[in-house]
């Protein structure tokens, strides 16, 4: 049975459907491939692979990197706080063969993303969805 990761809390997913997590021994993450943890430098710049994302202007409340503390003041819920912010799905087409490949070229160009899919149907999960990944220009903050 597998899951993915929301807000540090695992969330199961159908059966028929292969994940691997940034949590698991084989998975790709960007947490664990970041010296420092939050930062690259890419063409003489100091870059953030991740940053923690945040609630929209006028709410209260902060994430941090994986996904803790994300809340909203009285929900307590961070899940829900979560469906506050994200609002878009981003797809591309990256032309790599493979996931590993795909993240090996992220890794080098100071980008991120939250899931990758392999011509398999294995999704990889690098990045908990509570995180900003960098990986859309300017819907960063409200996208996976």
């Amino acid at each position: 049975m597998g899951y993915i990761v929301i807000a540090g809390q695992r969330r199961i997913m159908p059966d028929d459907v292969r994940v691997v997590t940034f949590l698991d021994p084989d998975g790709l993450s960007f947490y664990a491939s970041l010296d420092p943890p939050t930062s690259r430098v890419y063409q003489g710049e100091q870059r953030p692979y991740i940053f923690p994302r945040r609630l929209p202007q006028g709410a209260s409340g902060v994430s941090g990197l994986f996904g803790q503390g994300f809340r909203e003041a009285g929900e307590g819920d961070a899940i829900k706080a979560l469906a506050k912010v994200v609002r878009t799905v981003v797809l591309h087409h990256d032309g790599n063969v493979s996931s590993k490949a795909c993240f090996a070229t992220l890794l080098e160009r100071g980008y991120s993303t939250h899931f990758m899919i392999d011509a398999d149907g294995t999704v990889y999960q690098a990045t908990d969805v509570a995180d900003m990944a960098l990986h859309a220009g300017g819907v960063n903050q409200v996208s996976i």
